[in-house]
């Protein structure tokens, strides 16, 4: 699949060449690009100078773009209006709008010159705002992202920067920053119920979600060794920050707090964003070895709480062994799930550390493996049926032997 990449250009060609094509697309001539429906994006036309692709002469604004199917694929000439704008707003030419599923071909036309793409458009099963909640705390802010699934797509697409939020029904309490954001903020706490909306205009697709403030009925944390207190320096832990509600939902707010430590304190902690908002997490990790170092976690909301962390200790340990309570996977698309490795130390203490991983998957393009802090070792898979197996290589010690697992993907009943 093709998407070109901006590429800095002078418009331009140089003396003693000799224009002899054009290529859309990118420099390796591909011929078709594969985008789910409502997505928007650019196309880059180039010409070819002595028969040699020049992605210096970056002919994008300067052709005469076309789509033989505009209900399915429609490509701007800088004459295309967003759909829900107005005020001389207009696409850029050669960026492309994905309306509906089916297929087109792109022509750029330049003097004596064209080329073709064909775009193939797939459909969406389906759209969902993430994270799912219900309920907001009460003076907090959340992260919306519009999410739409494709069919024997490994990944859903983010919609979030071509969605439009609103509220269609009335609502005191809560705000959006922007009506191209899903970030909310929340007010004081209510009984009454709101509709946030999130819309794709160029395609005709929404979704939508009922959203309610109120005032969580505990806090807590969840950290990933539990009251374990012995750390190895040079590994981390993690720990989530809840707001509990009496309705039984749950509102991560670990993005959103603050701590007391100092640069120089032997314990640090920072937010580990991840794939999706709502599953952030706090990752503390060690500077320098120490004793019963705890440290204060503000939080925020209308209560202004204070939470005390565990307290932690850090010396120098080696890692002797890794092992996974589970390396036999079966999984339905399309469910996730969460790989762990625990290493073994020369004290005796086992953790989890499948941060410190390099976790690899044997066909990514049927089988997913995370590596980013939030959320590494979570596995996702295409509707399909097969088998593919996940590596978890330990870099910290050379004479240990990776460690495998088996997954089996089923495609969806």
């Amino acid at each position: 699949m093709l998407i070109a990449l901006g590429i800095s250009a002078c418009n331009s060609v140089g003396a003693g060449t000799q224009p002899t094509g054009l290529v859309v697309g990118g420099p390796s001539g591909e011929t078709s690009v594969d985008i789910a429906e409502c997505s928007i994006f650019n196309l880059y036309a180039y010409l070819e100078v002595n028969d040699e692709v020049d992605t210096t002469a970056d002919f994008s604004s300067r052709v005469d773009w076309s789509s033989d199917n505009p209900t399915i694929a429609e490509v701007s000439n800088g004459d295309v209006v967003p759909e829900g704008l107005s005020d001389g707003q207009v696409y850029q030419r050669g960026v492309v709008i994905a309306r509906q599923p089916g297929a087109a071909t792109i022509r750029a036309h330049y003097l004596d010159f064209s080329a073709t793409i064909v775009i193939n458009v797939s459909g969406l099963s389906a759209l969902s705002i993430e994270p799912a909640l219900t309920t907001l705390a009460a003076g907090t802010s959340q992260q919306f992202v519009l999410q739409g699934q494709v069919a024997d797509s490994v990944e859903a697409v983010d919609f979030s920067a071509n969605a439009q939020w609103s509220f269609t029904t009335p609502t005191t309490n809560l705000r959006l920053s922007d009506d191209a954001s899903g970030t909310l903020i929340a007010g004081s706490s209510g009984d009454s119920t709101t509709t946030l909306q999130a819309r794709l205009s160029e395609c005709g697709r929404h979704t939508s979600t009922q959203l309610k403030v109120a005032t969580p009925s505990a806090y807590r944390i969840e950290y990933d060794n539990g009251d374990n207190p012995r750390l190895p320096l040079g590994y981390s832990e993690a720990f989530s920050v809840w707001a509990d509600f009496n309705s039984g939902q749950r509102q991560n707010l670990s993005a959103q707090i603050s701590t007391d430590l100092d640069d120089d304190d032997p314990l640090q902690a920072l937010v580990a964003q991840s794939s999706l908002p709502g599953q952030e997490r706090v990752l503390v990790y060690t500077q320098a070895e120490t004793a019963d170092q705890a440290f204060e976690i503000s939080l925020p909301g209308e209560d202004e709480m204070r939470l005390m962390s565990k307290a932690w200790t850090v010396s120098e340990q080696d890692l002797q062994a890794i092992s996974s309570p589970q390396t036999e996977w079966q999984l339905v698309f399309p469910d996730t799930a969460q790989l762990q490795v625990m290493g073994q130390f020369d004290d005796g203490n086992v953790l989890d550390i499948s941060r410190h991983v390099d976790w690899s998957s044997a066909d990514d393009s049927v089988l997913s493996v995370s590596d980013v802090a939030a959320n590494a070792g979570e596995i996702a898979g295409a509707n399909l049926n097969a088998r593919v197996e996940v590596e978890a290589l330990a870099p910290q010690n050379a004479d240990l032997d990776p460690l495998r697992f088996s997954i089996q993907l089923s495609a969806a009943p």
